[in-house]
């Protein structure tokens, strides 16, 4: 074989490999779009009030329970969407990251304010649900300062 034949075997054979690696550590691994190498979104309770979230979200009667979203999309665009999920709860701490994919959160005693991305906080009433993607980390705390319980939602990458 050619030098010339060698370089464009070689080069084939790299942009193959290439391909399937951004295949795998791009596509769906799991229900939640999220897996061994891709971002899950995930939740940081730093206050002293349980904090609800949810495994699953979805558009149809699937899930024992339902959360009511004040942005149904995601981000910081209001949709509300009453969908069908799994409520779950837990005080401080994490749940989600890894291979596990929080795609939602709330308080149900609570109002909390919420910052998505850095825009303006809105105030969300207690049991209303804020829907964070794979990309996503929500972190809470008691905000001394305000008197209220606060959360950023920002990228997690």
């Amino acid at each position: 074989m050619s030098r010339d034949g060698y370089n464009k075997t070689h080069t084939g054979n790299l942009l193959f490999h290439l391909t399937i690696l951004l295949l795998f550590l791009f596509s769906p691994a799991t229900a939640g779009g999220c897996g061994a190498l891709t971002p899950c979104g995930e939740v940081e309770n730093r206050s002293n009030t349980p904090m609800l979230y949810t495994y699953k979200f979805a558009d149809d009667n699937s899930g024992p329970h339902k959360c009511d979203t004040w942005n149904h999309g995601g981000g910081n665009t209001v949709k509300d969407r009453i969908v069908s999920c799994d409520q779950q709860s837990f005080g401080k701490g994490s749940r989600g990251g890894g291979s596990k994919d929080v795609d939602a959160f709330s308080f149900a005693n609570r109002d909390y304010i919420v910052s998505v991305h850095g825009a303006s906080s809105r105030t969300i009433k207690r049991g209303k649900w804020t829907k964070i993607s794979n990309l996503e980390r929500a972190i809470c705390w008691d905000d001394a300062i305000l008197g209220k319980l606060a959360c950023t939602v920002d990228y997690d990458l």
